[in-house]
């Protein structure tokens, strides 16, 4: 019977403009006087913002995702961004436009996948590595290493073990490109 046992009203979301879409989210939780469910709500709006945050901030790291998933923390600046980024807000609002609160929730797990398939899909910038070949630590190798590393955790994973034989090989490999 979930959700239907605990949201009687039927208020939709309305995203066509700021102020219809906040006074419609406040009517929506008006109506619902169910803590669990508005819990839910919350907690689902909250998978949104944040899929929305990562879209909008590229530097959003799968890292960080597993520190909000594993601790709970949040960027610094993700509530500030999240709420006054005009086109974070505008994407809430287009994604949500038209949602009743079950809606919310029962969809918000498919935010998550397609934030994860996000994070997945970006790849380190190489230009951005190239363009910084002229420092020091590039012309010592320790850039050449640190590249590798780098693409080497974005495809095992953050928290994949690197061993000493695997940063030997590495080192030799850039000692050698730099002769």
């Amino acid at each position: 019977m979930w959700p239907v046992t605990l949201f009687q009203g039927s208020t939709e979301l309305d995203g066509d403009s700021p102020q219809s879409f906040a006074s419609t989210y406040q009517k929506m939780l008006a109506e619902h006087k169910n803590h669990d469910g508005v819990y839910k709500f919350h907690q689902a709006f909250g998978k949104y913002a944040l899929y929305f945050y990562a879209k909008h901030s590229p530097d959003f790291t799968t890292k960080e995702y597993n520190e909000v998933l594993s601790y709970g923390r949040i960027p610094e600046d993700f509530v500030k961004a999240a709420f006054t980024t005009p086109s974070i807000i505008e994407d809430l609002r287009d994604e949500l436009d038209g949602m009743d609160i079950s809606d919310v929730i029962e969809s918000a797990d498919d935010a998550v996948e397609d934030l994860e398939e996000m994070l997945r899909d970006r790849k380190p910038d190489y230009q951005s590595v190239a363009s910084v070949q002229e420092s020091d630590s590039i012309k010592h190798g320790q850039g050449c290493v640190d590249s590798k590393v780098y693409v080497y955790r974005s495809d095992a994973g953050e928290d994949s073990l690197i061993t000493a034989d695997m940063l030997s090989e590495w080192e030799e490999q850039c000692a050698a490109s730099l002769q």
